[in-house]
């Protein structure tokens, strides 16, 4: 039996529609297995670029240590090593290690003193460097002082509130409740939500701020400090001992670093000033902390890492380390 023309038309629509549901499938099934195909090659790049990323700690902390092995009482800048970027040859990429003297910051767990079992106290001392630091940073005083308050309670053990800070009740209230970490941080980016700092103070002073796994005193290293950084120095004394008369002190230092925090506080060079005594304690002339910053580029994977390294024992060792730009 001969069908009509418009069952032939009817059958010819079905068949066309088959071919486009068909290729619609096909389409979609092959562009699922690209994308596979790219996610599977982006993970095993980035898999390798973690590998070479610790294969170059390995060879920066090696490096370390013959750099401290020079000197057992001071580390400075002979040998080109502080801030440079060097490359590390490796297989369809590039690798690029840039290694700091990465005490030379305020620490902001100085802020307290103590340990994990006694508990954290408020440490006035590193309160007032803190609050000298913004000072010299351009932060007003009536910012300061509420601002390092609130940081110091934000690390302290007990639950009651220095004068001008905060404690958990501040901070139960907002779209998004918190409490107080009662402890050392582990990153400077934890600061964030500390009440009163916003997004510009916090991006005019993280450039200076560091979080050292220990309660102590920043250990500012004289050796290795650029005169940009007086203000590390000026931190440590009151006025009128300012980032310009600190400027001078760093300027004075010979090729070969300094041989004792005595040289550094040369008389000439303050000018009649006197620095407190746990400010010449706090000067160092061997760096104790470094930081290691990698960016390994291999088939097309990115990896950038920040990594804290020990340096206070014979053992170098890794402290921590973490992936994507500093936050």
């Amino acid at each position: 039996m001969t069908p009509k023309p418009s069952e032939r038309g009817i059958a010819l629509l079905t068949v066309l529609s088959l071919v486009a549901i068909i290729s619609v499938i096909a389409a979609t099934t092959i562009e699922r297995v690209r994308i596979a195909t790219r996610l599977a090659s982006n993970g095993a790049a980035t898999g390798q670029a973690r590998a070479y990323g610790l294969a170059a700690e390995a060879i920066a902390k090696s490096r370390i240590a013959d750099l401290l092995a020079l000197s057992t009482t001071k580390t400075t800048l002979q040998g080109n090593w502080h801030g440079q970027p060097t490359p590390f040859p490796i297989d369809g990429g590039t690798a690029i290690a840039t290694l700091t003297d990465s005490g030379n910051c305020f620490n902001v767990n100085s802020l307290v003193s103590g340990t994990a079992a006694t508990g954290y106290t408020s440490n006035p001392i590193g309160m007032l460097q803190f609050e000298r630091l913004l000072g010299h940073l351009g932060v007003q005083a009536n910012t300061a002082q509420p601002l390092t308050a609130a940081l110091t309670d934000w690390i302290d053990t007990d639950t009651t509130p220095l004068p001008g800070g905060a404690e958990d009740g501040a901070y139960g209230s907002g779209a998004t409740s918190l409490r107080t970490a009662n402890t050392l941080l582990a990153d400077v980016s934890e600061i964030r939500p500390i009440r009163g700092m916003s997004a510009p103070l916090y991006r005019r002073i993280r450039p200076w701020l560091c979080a050292l796994p220990v309660a102590e005193l920043s250990p500012i290293n004289v050796n290795t400090l650029s005169p940009g950084q007086a203000p590390l120095i000026a931190m440590l004394a009151p006025a009128p001992f300012t980032p310009a008369l600190a400027r001078r002190l760093i300027e004075a230092r010979p090729q070969t670093g300094f041989e004792s925090a005595d040289a550094f506080w040369s008389p000439s060079g303050l000018q009649g000033q006197t620095p407190p005594a746990e400010a010449r304690a706090q000067i160092r002339l061997k760096a104790q902390w470094f930081k290691l910053s990698l960016n390994v580029t291999l088939a097309g994977a990115d990896l950038r890492s920040t990594t804290l390294i020990d340096a206070r024992k014979p053992e170098v060792k890794t402290i921590s380390r973490v992936y994507g730009d500093p936050a």
